[in-house]
């Protein structure tokens, strides 16, 4: 009976946590900022690509 309880209120907070982002982002003020930050970074020209070698020389390893 303890885990069918433990179960179901995990599902019951689950639930609730994706209905109150989903209403969040109804909200004009949330809607204004994920426009501003949409999550990607423009890079500048000069940056390089990849991974330096100090960092991607243990990869294959």
């Amino acid at each position: 009976m303890k885990p069918v309880l433990i179960t179901g209120g995990l599902v019951v907070v689950a639930l609730a946590v994706v209905l109150g982002a989903r209403w969040l982002r109804t909200l004009e003020p949330i809607q204004q900022f994920i426009a501003t930050y949409d999550g990607h970074a423009s890079q500048p020209a000069s940056a390089p690509a990849g991974m330096p070698w100090w960092l991607g020389w243990q990869h294959f390893l």
